[in-house]
């Protein structure tokens, strides 16, 4: 009996460390954002659009925020973020390169895709 229940004890550790280490795997995070400027004339039509690439690392899938609620949407800009995510992947090894200048966080290919 006492060696079920240390077998017991022994496998419910084993999982725990499993599902720990599985959370902290690190993620990628591609972001593509779409940047559509509206005229303010012509009812709000669209002027111009344009798609911004770029990278984040962090620690784990939850940690990938939609990073463009932190852009200054108006009724003349509008920001729409979507992302991609990879595990066990870095900005360097994907393509993103580039730091950009206003926000050292992002990693790009081309400084122009930076947000």
């Amino acid at each position: 009996m006492r060696l079920v229940f240390a077998a017991v004890i022994g496998g419910s550790i084993f999982a725990c460390a499993n599902l720990k280490k599985d959370e902290g795997k690190p993620t990628v995070c591609i972001h593509s954002t779409t940047i559509t400027t509206k005229t303010p004339t012509c009812g709000g039509s669209n002027a111009s659009q344009r798609i911004a690439t770029y990278c984040t690392d962090e620690s784990s899938k939850d940690a990938c925020k939609n990073l463009s609620v932190d852009c200054k949407s108006t009724t003349l800009t509008i920001y729409d973020d979507t992302i991609i995510t990879y595990e066990d992947k870095k900005c360097d090894t994907s393509g993103y390169t580039l730091t950009c200048p206003g926000n050292s966080n992002y990693k790009v290919s081309d400084t122009q895709f930076c947000p």
